[in-house]
């Protein structure tokens, strides 16, 4: 199984961005739905790596892999915040500014 991104749809065809080795596909392959449309999670994170569109961390992959990913390995999306209570850091009513946490 191969996970891809519907990136364009025409009168009776779709178009697919891949995220893994294609070899041996064809034209014409049986596709299946998730049903579930493409969603990323958002955080601070981003800004200190590189992803792919399924939110997986590309330099992580290379390490594991090698420069070319490999069919059907599954690498879990980045973890791309540390969660921390509000609560710890202001009190209830006070001003937060911009990049405040």
């Amino acid at each position: 199984m191969l996970t891809g991104e519907v990136v364009r749809l025409e009168q009776d065809r779709s178009v697919v961005q891949v995220y893994e080795d294609t070899r041996g596909l064809a034209v014409g392959e049986p596709v299946k739905a998730s049903g579930m449309p493409l969603t990323v999670r958002l955080g601070t994170g981003l800004i200190s790596g590189m992803f792919d569109g399924l939110q997986r961390p590309l330099e992580r992959m290379r390490d594991e892999m090698g420069p070319f990913i490999k069919v059907g390995r599954e690498i879990a999306a980045a973890r791309l915040y540390e969660e921390v209570a509000v609560s710890s850091l202001r009190k209830q009513g006070e001003i937060v500014g911009p990049g405040e946490a």
